[in-house]
């Protein structure tokens, strides 16, 4: 099951095992309206680093509408390509 909110109406295109985040999960959506005003993908991603009580930040990113996989999204937001990301020890 998405981790998600069912009241946001965010429909699930992709998700995928984060190479480049161990254990974690990407999991990218198409949201049904524009967002300031353009068509978007969510790109919903655990971040690796750690807070001071040891837990790990969630967040929502917005994605351009051409990614279309789970980890291109990820690499988006790297800016390196997906074969790139895929081969990443640790995204830092």
């Amino acid at each position: 099951m998405a981790p998600i909110r069912p009241d946001a109406k965010l429909s699930l295109v992709d998700k995928a095992p984060d190479p480049a985040n161990p254990g974690q999960i990407l999991w990218l959506f198409r949201s049904p309206n524009r967002v300031l005003g353009r068509r978007m993908r969510i790109l919903l991603c655990t971040y690796d680093t750690r807070g001071v009580d040891g837990s790990r930040s969630r967040h929502g990113l917005t994605v351009p509408i051409d990614c279309a996989t789970a980890t291109a999204a990820a690499a988006w937001t790297f800016n390196v390509s997906e074969h790139d990301y895929r081969a990443l020890a640790r995204a830092t």
